[in-house]
């Protein structure tokens, strides 16, 4: 799993926690799931149950509709790049929900 303390308090975004895989349920506890990249997208809709009622979508849909990298594999410089092209989306977001 990424740290990615170190560069998130230069972008204004507290990060004390660690990453984890989605499970089912999450699709009935949370209004708004969103997936970095077209093969997390079709991840999670693949999992997620019929009768749940989370909107599940690219997290670019809300800027350029672009995917964003999955910076997993990549080490901190990955890391660095995702935060740079997600943050300008942070508003968009949260405006919409």
């Amino acid at each position: 799993m990424m740290d990615g303390g170190c560069c998130s308090p230069q972008f204004g975004v507290p990060i004390e926690h660690e990453a984890r895989k989605v499970i089912p349920r999450d699709f009935y506890d949370f209004t708004h799931i969103l997936a970095s990249d077209n093969s997390n997208l079709e991840n999670l809709l693949r999992i997620k149950p019929s009768d749940s009622t989370a909107e599940v979508k690219l997290w670019g849909s809300y800027l350029d509709g672009g995917p964003i990298a999955d910076p997993y594999y990549g080490g901190i410089v990955s890391w660095y790049r995702t935060v740079c092209h997600g943050h300008p989306t942070l508003n968009p977001v949260v405006e919409r929900i």
